[in-house]
């Protein structure tokens, strides 16, 4: 049961101290317009904290996929017709075969060992 008494006539000590520092009204009437900012400020400051998290997440997703020199997959839109979407990505896959192929024979020129002079007998 509510009392609906003065805070001063209740017996409630918490009730009277708000009333002495003006904080009664968001007790005995609801939310204030002090609660009601303090909400707000309090959720703007949330929604900064989420959107910044955020902001790191998709950059440690950026260096993540960098080291790994995997590029982010990102959907593709449908600009073209199959067939011609078919034949955008065979000359990709085309272009990754052969950057892939000069980069073997590049670590493999790098990798040849000397060869022998002669041979111990």
């Amino acid at each position: 049961m509510t009392d609906t008494s003065h805070p001063f006539d209740s017996d409630d000590p918490g009730r009277r101290l708000d009333y002495l520092t003006g904080r009664h009204d968001e007790r005995e009437y609801g939310q204030s317009a002090a609660y009601q900012r303090g909400w707000a400020d309090a959720m703007g400051a949330w929604r900064r904290r989420i959107a910044l998290e955020s902001a790191h997440l998709r950059r440690a997703t950026q260096i993540v996929h960098a080291l790994a020199r995997r590029p982010l997959v990102v959907p593709e839109v449908l600009w073209a017709t199959p067939e011609e979407m078919t034949a955008e990505l065979a000359e990709r896959d085309r272009l990754r075969t052969e950057a892939f192929r000069a980069a073997c024979r590049e670590t493999r020129g790098r990798l040849k060992l000397p060869t022998a002079s002669g041979v111990a007998s």
